[in-house]
């Protein structure tokens, strides 16, 4: 498959009739542009940080990600972290689904983030730009039985918390805009 310069799948492009380059979008678009009193130059320019915008927020929302490095969401959520009460709740939580056997994981950031002390007592959980627990099994007989419904159901049931927390603390994300 064929990469766009912007870094997008060529088959995101497909979808609306492209056939996968910057160029085909160029050439949708840059008469319009051009048309609303932009100079050639300036018109290339929009249409490629357009297309890196978009590139971006389809990555972000694929790998969970909380939103941009300076948004209101995650400025909510690293204050939740930070503060006392619901940073010792959530680390609590999270000491409890590592305990359970469950993965944490996430997008994390190889430092600390700006303005957070280094003895920060939860700075493991503030460098995390996206947070998720999981419990995975081989492949085994279960699997095909009812108990996979039961193993299922009591996974989620561990995990509740965590999301409630979230729920709480920093909301779903907002997919209006």
């Amino acid at each position: 498959m064929a990469s766009v310069a912007c870094g997008a799948p060529a088959a995101s492009f497909t979808v609306h009739g492209l056939n996968g380059t910057v160029k085909d979008l160029r050439s949708l678009t840059c008469a319009d542009l051009k048309a609303q009193g932009l100079g050639a130059q300036a018109a290339q320019h929009v249409i490629k940080r357009v297309a890196d915008a978009y590139t971006t927020l389809r990555a972000n929302l694929r790998a969970g990600n909380l939103s941009g490095e300076n948004s209101r969401r995650r400025r909510k959520a690293r204050a939740a972290v930070g503060a006392d009460s619901s940073g010792k709740e959530l680390q609590a939580i999270v000491d409890g689904l590592r305990a359970a056997g469950l993965e944490i994981a996430g997008d994390r950031l190889k430092t600390r983030p700006r303005g957070t002390p280094e003895d920060h007592p939860r700075l493991d959980l503030l460098r995390h730009r996206s947070l998720h627990a999981r419990e995975g099994w081989p492949a085994v007989p279960w699997m095909a039985t009812r108990e996979a419904v039961t193993r299922v159901r009591d996974a989620w049931r561990r995990l509740r918390p965590l999301v409630e927390w979230g729920d709480e603390h920093v909301g779903p994300p907002d997919f209006s805009r």
